[in-house]
């Protein structure tokens, strides 16, 4: 079965990309964040393959299992934006965003992916209908400038 890597996620903030080339996920580059633990910000880097949960901890970061973790940027530092809330274990989802075919960032409105502050909770979602809304608007556009 072929591997399914989500596209490449920004932080809403800074728009600086996520993915980290140089901490690898079961091969791929993984989703590079800040977790805030005990007063600290400390890295983790999770699988970039929606559906899989597997994560990396920074030496010496033990984050409890189903604990409750603030989610940061880990280049401007600053919280990722809350969208709402777990459907599945009530905690908070947050937002970012995503690219698209054209290489622009695309508006939280139009594509994002979501995922959910509980540590290893399954709830987290990116939007295809975004991404097939991106496609045609991409489409369109190359249309309208073609010669």
């Amino acid at each position: 079965m072929p591997r399914e890597q989500i596209f490449d996620l920004y932080c809403p903030v800074c728009a600086e990309s996520l993915l980290d080339q140089r901490c690898l996920v079961d091969g791929l580059p993984g989703l590079g964040l800040l977790v805030e633990n005990q007063g600290d910000l400390r890295k983790i880097w999770l699988s970039p393959e929606h559906g899989i949960y597997l994560v990396i901890e920074e030496i010496g970061l033990e984050l409890e299992e189903s604990g409750s973790y603030e989610l940061y940027c880990p280049h401007c530092q600053t919280q990722l934006p809350i969208h709402d809330s777990c459907q599945r274990c009530g905690a908070d989802r947050f937002i970012m965003a995503v690219c698209g075919l054209d290489g622009e960032i695309l508006p939280l409105h139009v594509g994002s992916a979501l995922i959910c502050s509980t540590f290893r909770c399954i709830n987290s979602e990116v939007h295809p209908e975004s991404v097939a809304q991106a496609r045609d608007e991409f489409l369109a556009r190359a249309r309208v400038h073609a010669p």
